[in-house]
């Protein structure tokens, strides 16, 4: 049984079908991108914030806003290219693999996130917490590691889901294969956008963070436009449907 939080992530967010060689490779450089431009951000754009400041706002809080963003822009997405497709070719359309998908992504973040939440809100108050710890005596230690585990288990299965969720933005490929790049490049088009108006350096170098931000945009975009290329030469087109 795959327990890991990868292995289940993936087992619940991989889009279907068997990918192809190219797409393999494609899904290697999205990965490794992500992790290098995560490392580089951290490393050299910490400016004045401490290093796990800098790994929380530049992995969680983004990660998080991207799949907030494309969240929302699937459905409206979706629905546009369903009326722009030939209406013969649109019975070939089907929304059930990434309606699941969306669910489960929100099913399983809010679930396996909702103690930590409820605690950190005051839903739970954190006297009273700190009251049934205390009372475990012997037993505080084992929970302890058992909470440290479940925080662990959860910061790791949540970042493999927005992965997957930003690398297929939402799975909207699976609904039209073209609609994965565009969702992609608009998402991070936008907020490149919001963060150059709000023009916060976080105290680095103004060349180095222009540098980091539009480094950012211009890989993003270049492999979202090499897996829009490689698809049309595929056959896929936007009138006729997600079949090539």
């Amino acid at each position: 049984m795959q327990w890991k939080p990868w292995e289940v992530a993936e087992r619940l967010f991989r889009p279907e079908g068997d990918p192809s060689r190219r797409d393999r490779l494609l899904q290697r450089l999205t990965w490794w991108r992500s992790l290098l431009g995560l490392v580089t951000v951290v490393v050299l754009g910490a400016g004045d914030r401490t290093f796990w400041q800098a790994l929380e706002e530049e992995a969680w809080q983004k990660a998080s806003k991207n799949v907030v963003l494309a969240f929302f822009l699937v459905p409206v997405s979706m629905l546009v290219v369903y009326l722009l497709t030939e209406r013969p070719r649109r019975r070939a359309f089907t929304l059930w693999p990434v309606a699941r998908k969306l669910v489960l992504l929100a099913v399983t973040a809010y679930g396996l996130m909702a103690p930590i939440i409820l605690v950190a809100t005051g839903t739970i108050p954190r006297d009273w917490v700190d009251s049934v710890v205390d009372s475990l005596g012997v037993l505080k230690l084992p929970l302890g590691l058992f909470i440290l585990g479940y925080g662990l288990w959860v910061a790791v299965y949540l970042g493999c889901t927005a992965f997957w969720a930003s690398r297929t933005s939402c799975w909207s490929g699976e609904f039209h294969p073209l609609l994965a790049p565009t969702v992609t490049a608009v998402v991070v088009t936008t907020f490149t956008v919001v963060t150059l108006v709000e023009n916060d350096t976080k105290g680095v170098d103004r060349d180095l963070w222009l540098f980091l931000t539009f480094g950012g945009l211009a890989t993003t975009l270049a492999l979202a436009l090499a897996e829009y290329v490689r698809l049309r030469r595929d056959g896929y087109r936007w009138r006729t449907g997600p079949l090539a």
